[in-house]
């Protein structure tokens, strides 16, 4: 407080104050632009957390109702902004993170053959090892586009990682 009111602190970037009121309005789609145009003004941790933000952000909109085309190609924006910066922990989680969310809001929009075009990244394959709503998800890709043996394994695969989740196991019996 007292660093704010001397002035130190610097000022929050505008873009951020209007993802944040786009979010709480419920205009995901607008917020995950904000987010992205932000990202791409910023480096390091600024960039990282951006890029949380618009991911975060896709995500309650993908719930709440879906996103616009625009807000779609600014996550892949994202996913591809990720691939620039050093490799890390951190990074690698918030890519796998921001590629899964691509995915599911292709498959929400309806564009199954690219949603399945971006599971084939070779992290994906190790990843979906150790993480059950990446299978699942792919899973889903899969029974979407009538391949329901893959689609079958992905779930099972899922349901070995969390074997205590109602609509994965729902997913293995629909597919069996």
């Amino acid at each position: 407080i007292v660093a704010l009111a001397c002035g130190q602190v610097p000022p929050i970037p505008q873009a951020a104050l209007s993802a944040d009121a786009a979010e709480r309005d419920g205009d995901f789609s607008r917020a995950v632009r904000l987010y992205v145009d932000r990202a791409s003004r910023t480096t390091g941790l600024g960039r990282i957390a951006a890029i949380t933000g618009a991911i975060r952000t896709a995500r309650l909109g993908l719930v709440g109702g879906g996103l616009d085309p625009i807000a779609i190609d600014a996550l892949r924006s994202c996913r591809d902004q990720l691939d620039k910066i050093e490799t890390g922990p951190a990074t690698q989680q918030a890519w796998i993170y921001a590629t899964d969310t691509l995915a599911v809001a292709l498959l929400a929009t309806g564009r199954v053959q690219e949603a399945r075009a971006v599971y084939k990244h070779p992290s994906f394959s190790v990843s979906m090892l150790s993480e059950p709503f990446l299978s699942y998800n792919y899973g889903r890709v899969l029974e979407r586009n009538d391949e329901r043996t893959t689609a079958r394994r992905a779930y099972v695969d899922a349901l070995r990682l969390a074997p205590d989740q109602p609509e994965i196991i729902q997913a293995v019996i629909r597919t069996s």
